[in-house]
């Protein structure tokens, strides 16, 4: 077997459940099952294969509604983190399995939402 590799794919916490637009929810979703469906294909050729579910994150997408007290404020207070999250945030837990410290860790998907998806009603 060669260098260990790993990919890195990037869904969304809309895909852990209803939430959102049908579009997004369901292609963020079929993001997570592929993820687990090629962890099982190419681990056994050393490739490590995970997603990460971003939250609510301050980007250009989102930033006219978080720049608003308000918006921002309704974001906040259901998070239990009570905050929205940044750009660096979703960086570091890529650079987390992309290294050497998740050597062990395929087919898993990280939560990157300060614990949103966990509270939300679905």
């Amino acid at each position: 077997m060669g260098r260990p590799a790993g990919i890195i794919q990037i869904s969304s916490m809309t895909g852990h459940g209803g939430l959102a637009f049908p579009a997004c929810t369901a292609t963020k979703g079929a993001v997570l099952a592929l993820t687990r469906r090629l962890a099982a294909e190419l681990g056994p050729e050393g490739i490590r294969v995970n997603s990460i579910s971003p939250g609510v994150i301050l980007t250009g997408m989102t930033r006219d509604r978080l720049s608003r007290p308000e918006g921002r404020g309704h974001i906040a207070g259901r998070t239990p983190l009570r905050t929205v999250g940044a750009p660096e945030d979703i960086a570091y837990a890529v650079l987390c399995l992309a290294s050497g410290l998740s050597a062990f860790v395929t087919g898993a998907d990280i939560l990157v939402d300060g614990g949103l998806t966990s509270v939300i009603d679905l």
